[in-house]
């Protein structure tokens, strides 16, 4: 269930609470997002001018292992989603920061594109995890995929396309990290 927001309502500020599955079912829609350089989010219910065809979920719930969850506004996921409630970037906030970024893998690379194209037009901080979001997708897509697919060229040349997009300093510092971890 999707529970679209208005400039008053909030999800529940109760952290780490315990709720049902119904509860957990539930996503908050709003309009646009911004993400800071600090990586913290800020959520409007008001829609991208000239982008109606864009809005955004956010899930609170996180499942436990003993098939129980719990409400957690400081560790989410954020949903960039087109007509038909269809998800095709995710942003995940660990601490009230992103953390990490990815393209939906079931996307064709028209689709691609356009979720690129709306993404750089919607602006907000969004464009500094379009490339973080390209390169999950490409080390993902490469893992279960094959070197011809056609999603995982076009990844490529997206990347190549948005050589000019600033980059998050999250994912700058995890890019060093997973490099100083490789064997030299």
């Amino acid at each position: 269930m999707i529970r679209k927001t208005n400039a008053r309502e909030k999800p529940p500020p109760d952290r780490r609470k315990r709720i049902s599955e119904e509860e957990a079912s539930v996503r908050y829609r709003y309009g646009s997002v911004r993400v800071l350089r600090d990586g913290r989010v800020r959520f409007s219910p008001k829609t991208l001018p000239g982008l109606a065809e864009l809005d955004f979920s956010v899930e609170y719930a996180c499942g436990l292992g003993d098939g129980t969850y719990v409400f957690d506004r400081v560790n989410y996921s954020v949903d960039a989603r087109w007509p038909g409630n269809e998800s095709f970037f995710v942003l995940w906030v660990v601490r009230h920061r992103v953390q990490s970024a990815c393209f939906n893998f079931s996307l064709t690379p028209e689709e691609l594109r356009k979720a690129v194209t709306l993404l750089r037009r919607a602006g907000g901080g969004l464009h500094r995890w379009i490339v973080p979001g390209l390169e999950q997708a490409r080390d993902s897509l490469a893992q279960v995929s094959s070197p011809g697919s056609k999603t995982l060229k076009a990844v490529h040349e997206l990347l190549e396309a948005t050589q000019d997009l600033p980059v998050a300093e999250p994912w700058r510092k995890q890019r060093r990290s997973m490099k100083r971890a490789l064997p030299r």
